[in-house]
């Protein structure tokens, strides 16, 4: 997986007026980068003009919506390569025969945000902890992005149907849905994770990743005689 250039040059750079570079390229790798590290609530669209050396004016015009639309423009950014790769994963997975295992749906979805976090550590990290916060609150932005065809809650679902067959179909939509927050919050808390390191400046521990996914996969498998959940 490829990323753009990014054109923000981190903190603490000159200020005033931009003329050597894309305006809205910059705002939006600005806006990552601070969302990435801050978090979306504490950061409005005039601190992110102010940290990218950006007049009000300008930002008005290329995000005339103000920080709704900045948000957009970040998750756009990387999420044409990430929701294509795990769309590409899931719609391999119905297309063949037979069952899907656990495992192979947890890959088709934690794989391609590896492979994003492994090519540019830093800001594939900061864009999947803004994925992730959008996630757990459930962010209007967060539909908007996963909707966009082919709709990935649709191919996750369709998916789903193939796991475990044999059990009850709402409980396995239910450990489904869990594994797949899960696993992608953990990836970006590694910290969470009895003091493990999974993301550093040199991309993402393969051990790590590896326990994350088993770690999933046995949840969607877990015990289905303590769910009162029997074939």
């Amino acid at each position: 997986m490829t990323t753009d250039p990014d054109p923000d040059p981190g903190p603490g750079r000159r200020r005033g007026p931009r003329t050597d570079l894309d305006v809205r390229a910059r705002l939006v790798a600005v806006a990552e980068r601070m969302f990435g590290e801050q978090g979306l609530d504490p950061v409005s669209a005039r601190a992110v003009a102010r940290e990218a050396g950006v007049a009000p004016g300008a930002l008005a015009y290329h995000f005339p919506a103000g920080k709704t639309a900045l948000v957009a423009a970040v998750i756009d950014r990387r999420m044409t390569l990430v929701g294509a790769d795990m769309s590409r994963h899931l719609s391999a997975l119905l297309e063949r025969d037979g069952e899907v295992t656990p495992r192979e749906l947890i890959e088709a979805v934690l794989m391609p945000a590896v492979a994003l976090i492994q090519a540019d550590p830093v800001g594939g990290l900061r864009w999947m902890r803004i994925i992730a916060r959008l996630q757990l609150a459930e962010d209007p932005s967060w539909a908007a992005a996963v909707n966009g065809g082919p709709r990935l809650d649709e191919l996750l679902a369709a998916v789903s149907a193939r796991v475990l067959p044999e059990r009850d179909r709402h409980e396995v939509g239910s450990r489904v849905g869990i594994a797949v927050f899960s696993v992608l919050a953990l990836l970006v808390s590694p910290e969470q994770v009895g003091g493990t390191r999974g993301a550093a400046g040199a991309g993402l521990d393969p051990g790590f990743v590896e326990r994350l996914a088993d770690f999933a996969a046995a949840g969607i498998e877990g015990s289905w005689a303590a769910a009162g959940r029997r074939p």
